[in-house]
């Protein structure tokens, strides 16, 4: 059984987040992504990657199977964390969400949500981010969220703020947020609050209490 970097890094009862061999094959996607028009990300336009899936916009068809992939991953006490009250009746930004598809089936999905500080900064939160059991090793994690985080920047500007392992995030740009700066509605290890700013921007730490921004 592996272990999942985003959340709150309990065991889960899917094989998730290959993130590391995820990481190192995903160059010519990631270059494709660098060099595409913002436009793109708000089309419904298919991201050919090496493997056998694509990487399509999130869209409210795919609601269904990605949830039915996220309690295949998580179980049912991804409930509990402190991240997915945040997420509890609130709509992603589904034009820097992805998901991944084979064969027809979905195989993976990366969210973005908006949130806001108590403070006014506005802001997104990444995850979850699953992976199908059948699909490890093939960079799929890796491509998500490059994916996200590059339509991300050319779209919103803005930081991306998550629960996980520094050892795997560090690589896409995340360090740890100031200690004691960010707070969720919930407990929550003060050393797996990550954060990135967009690229280009201020490097702003964000501060406060999280909030869903509508």
């Amino acid at each position: 059984m592996k272990f999942c970097p985003c959340e709150d890094g309990r065991e889960s009862r899917g094989v998730i987040c290959d993130f590391h061999p995820a990481r190192m094959s995903s160059k010519a996607s990631h270059a494709c992504l660098s060099r595409a028009d913002p436009s793109v990300f708000t089309k419904k336009v298919i991201l050919k990657l090496p493997a056998k899936f694509d990487l399509l916009p999130d869209a409210a068809s795919y609601d269904a199977a990605v949830e039915a992939l996220y309690a295949l991953a998580f179980g049912p006490g991804r409930h509990a964390k402190a991240a997915a009250r945040l997420r509890e009746g609130h709509q992603s930004r589904r034009d820097v969400s992805f998901v991944a598809m084979s064969g027809g089936h979905l195989i993976g999905a990366c969210r973005l949500w908006p949130l806001v500080t108590d403070q006014g900064q506005e802001i997104l939160f990444l995850g979850p981010i699953a992976v199908a059991p059948d699909h490890q090793g093939q960079g799929l994690g890796g491509e998500l969220v490059e994916a996200c985080l590059t339509a991300s920047d050319r779209l919103t500007g803005l930081p991306v703020i998550l629960v996980g392992d520094l050892a795997f995030f560090e690589p896409f740009g995340f360090s740890q947020a100031p200690k004691g700066q960010v707070t969720l509605p919930g407990p929550a290890d003060p050393k797996r609050i990550l954060w990135r700013p967009a690229q280009g921007a201020d490097i702003i730490a964000p501060a406060g209490k999280l909030l869903k921004n509508a």
